[in-house]
Formats: structure tokens, sequence, C-alpha cells
């Protein structure tokens, strides 16, 4: 019952939906249908406490972030970079950068992800972002969630084979 019940409100805050829900009704072996409505995933579960410094340049995001899966101790590069990248602002695109898709050039969103990394690989056949199905098209990337969720990939991923989650965005790693 515990398992249904968080795939409830896994399902809930991700699709926004009331969820219906078939339990065993007590009294008889018939099931009942009960609609299930959860306003937030924060009604279930207590949030960590985010604490933003006074000197963050893009300190509206910071919950944002943590929700997407990032640490609080990455939070304080994680903000200097988006200010950099984009000034905060989510629909940024730099369309400098030479990776096109669907007819969409460069980078984009607060973190400014690079097309490439919705590029088909030999390694990723249906692109990286894809592949983790953290995005589908460019346009996903102006999505502050998506983009957030798809920076954390890169970074992990950068982690992962190079020592240095921040590389990908030419900062260092001490």
């Amino acid at each position: 019952m515990l398992k249904t019940v968080i795939g409830i409100v896994i399902a809930s805050f991700i699709w926004g939906q009331p969820i219906v829900a078939q339990t065993p009704n007590p009294q008889n072996s018939i099931r009942k249908t009960e609609t299930i409505k959860l306003i937030h995933r924060l009604d279930v579960l207590d949030p960590p406490q985010i604490l933003v410094p006074k000197n963050a340049k893009c300190g509206k995001w910071w919950e944002l972030l943590s929700a997407a899966g990032w640490h609080q101790k990455d939070l304080p590069t994680a903000d200097q970079i988006v200010f950099r990248e984009s000034r905060c602002i989510p629909i940024s695109h730099n369309p400098n950068d030479p990776t096109i898709i669907n007819g969409v050039k460069g980078s984009l969103g607060l973190f400014q992800i690079n097309l490439f990394w919705l590029s088909k690989t030999t390694s990723y056949p249906q692109g990286y972002l894809q592949t983790l199905k953290i995005a589908k098209d460019p346009e996903d990337l102006f999505v502050p969630l998506i983009n957030a969720r798809a920076a954390l990939a890169i970074f992990k991923y950068s982690q992962d084979r190079n020592g240095c989650g921040w590389q990908p965005w030419a900062t260092r790693c001490d």
C-alpha cells in the first residue's frame, strides 16, 4: 500500500492532475474508487530548507534548482553560472553556438544548454538528454525545471568523466 501511495504522490507531482486510485473496501470485496487530489508534493513531504544568501544573483531559482536535484553545496556555483550564462532569464537563447536541432541553433535557457546534448551520437542514438528522458526538443530547455535537470545531468556526466562537473561551463573545480 505504501508503494502505491508513493507512486500516486510522485505521479500527481509530475502531471499535476487528480489521481483516481482503486483501494480495497474493508466492508466488502468490491473495490472502491477514490479520487485523491494532491495540491503539491510539499503537502505530503517536508521541503528541505534552502538558504539563499543575500549576495545570490539568481536567488529566486534556488528552490527550483534544489527541486531539480542540485545539492545545497553546489547552489552558489550554479547561481554564478546561471547569472553569467543567462542573467537568470529562462528564455535566454545564444544562437552563436554551432549545433542545430529542429531548425533551432545555439544554447538555451538558464544554464545555456548547448544543443549538442540533444544531438544524436554513436553513444546516444536518441541524444543524451532524450536517453535520460529529461528533454525531447530544444524548446523543452526553456522550461526552468527541465533546464536545471538537464544541467545537473551534464554536471554529473562531466563529474564522472573528467572529475569536474563544472567543466562544461568553463568553471574550475576546487
